[in-house]
């Protein structure tokens, strides 16, 4: 039950005083040197509230309007363990120095702003409301986190960061750490203390039209990860989803290098699954952009070039064949090829079978660690007829085609059924054409034992040829 109280006179000031609240409701402005909240209770105050010394805080204080640390040097609300709410009807400002446990943004309308930098033990909990931080930091330490911030409540700043130092020791793989939006995925045990840091500010160089996102991430080394993952929000003005990827500029290579990415447009999410490495380092999202990074000029300047098909049949397998330029013919390249259906390769040339029709956004990205480059390219990919669909009649030639296991570490099975007595050949190519084994056959039925023991690890292309047709599969070798 609220006990209103009424006053009559101004609100005195207690200088040393400690009042324990329980369900209190204060209808104007409350200023007071020293409160504690009782575990449990709350306080309401429809008004201002101000505090110049020291506020604990075991259970729930509502504000409507501003709250004010009035101290220069002293924290508000030291060592808390409740929960500050900010419920107000119009805009409110979070005003001097203050060490939250929980601040719950809950308004009924207008945002929240700050004018000092705030930390934060527990929770910045969004249930209704922006909070701009401006040009300040939010610090969330060793334990706080950001909780059910979406495209209509969230985080908006102008240079202002949020940051968190975590130990991410035993995370195989970790959820969204601190609530940032960032997802490391890796087998590795020792990535130890991390401190990740978002930051608010559009990166121009990473990429024409970077979002308004990016993460600093300070590590004391390289460490291999499965895959990094970013969430985004809708709300940063994304014209191009589809074409967003990953773009790094680590503190050992100072350059913006495009990392690839696969968009998962359902939870707002680009996954960079070959990404290999973490160190110190800054991470932004960008649409894919056909423009070099370094100016023809530039002894170390790459040109992405490739071709491909722009057109073909579901089920046919397409060859991508890489002619990228690098001027620093000493420096080596590395590959990232997106296929536009969630799948992404780093081979130099590639082979490639889509599943289901559609017209899919290709790209090459090429790096030498200096400079990089991309190119894009569509593909229309068409129902197949039935004649060249998988298990059924290939043209009359070709009734059925199996390999396992895929992926295969010693032998691998193959198995063929002609509808007669025709000449066949299988070949086993790498991804540089160049062939590792032939076998011919004569026979109806095939079935046969490949040894791939030898074959060092990576995919390969096996072919099958039967009276002119030739039918290619990818196979990797672990």
């Amino acid at each position: 039950m609220k006990i209103f109280i009424q006053f009559v006179i101004v609100f005195i000031v207690l200088n040393t005083s400690q009042i324990a609240f329980g369900q209190t409701v204060f209808t104007g402005w409350y200023q007071d040197d020293t409160v504690t909240i009782a575990k449990g209770g709350s306080l309401y105050v429809e008004g201002t509230f101000k505090t110049n010394n020291i506020t604990f805080n075991e259970g729930d204080i509502y504000v409507e309007a501003d709250i004010e640390n009035m101290h220069s040097t002293r924290v508000g609300f030291p060592n808390p363990v409740g929960s500050a709410i900010l419920n107000g009807t119009q805009d409110q400002k979070i005003i001097g120095n203050w060490n939250f446990n929980e601040l719950r943004l809950d308004k009924q309308s207008g945002n929240v702003s700050i004018g000092h930098n705030i930390s934060i033990d527990s929770l910045l909990a969004f249930r209704k409301g922006n909070l701009y931080i401006d040009n300040f930091t939010v610090d969330l330490k060793n334990e706080g986190a950001i909780d059910n911030e979406t495209n209509d409540n969230r985080v908006y700043a102008v240079d202002g960061v949020v940051t968190t130092t975590r130990h991410l020791q035993e995370l195989k793989k970790t959820t969204d750490i601190a609530g940032l939006g960032i997802f490391i995925e890796s087998a590795d045990y020792s990535f130890g203390t991390t401190t990740i840091t978002r930051g608010h500010t559009v990166f121009a160089d990473a990429g024409s039209g970077s979002i308004a996102r990016y993460f600093d991430i300070v590590k004391s080394d390289q460490h291999p990860v499965d895959a990094i993952k970013i969430r985004y929000f809708e709300t940063d003005n994304i014209t191009s989803e589809n074409r967003l990827q990953f773009y790094s500029y680590k503190t050992t290579l100072p350059t913006w290098q495009p990392r690839g990415g696969v968009v998962n447009e359902v939870d707002d999410t680009i996954i960079a699954p070959y990404y290999q490495y973490l160190e110190s380092e800054r991470i932004t999202l960008a649409p894919a952009s056909n423009n070099a990074t370094c100016s023809h000029n530039d002894p170390n300047y790459v040109e992405a070039i490739y071709l491909v098909a722009s057109n073909a049949y579901t089920l046919d397998s397409l060859y991508f064949k890489n002619l990228s330029i690098s001027k620093n013919k000493t420096a080596s390249l590395s590959y990232i090829w997106n296929f536009g259906d969630g799948t992404s390769v780093d081979f130099e040339d590639t082979f490639h079978i889509y599943q289901n029709p559609s017209v899919f956004s290709t790209s090459l990205m090429v790096s030498n660690g200096l400079c990089s480059d991309m190119r894009q390219k569509d593909i229309a990919i068409t129902v197949a007829p039935p004649a060249r669909q998988i298990d059924l009649a290939y043209g009359g030639i070709l009734n059925s085609f199996s390999y396992y296991p895929n992926p295969c570490s010693g032998t691998l099975t193959v198995n063929a059924e002609f509808s007669n007595e025709f000449p066949s050949v299988i070949s086993i190519f790498d991804m540089l054409g160049r062939k590792f084994f032939e076998s011919t056959y004569t026979q109806k039925t095939i079935s046969d034992q490949l040894p791939l023991h030898e074959y060092a690890a990576g995919m390969y292309i096996i072919e099958l040829q039967a009276m002119g047709k030739h039918y290619t599969y990818k196979i990797i070798k672990d």
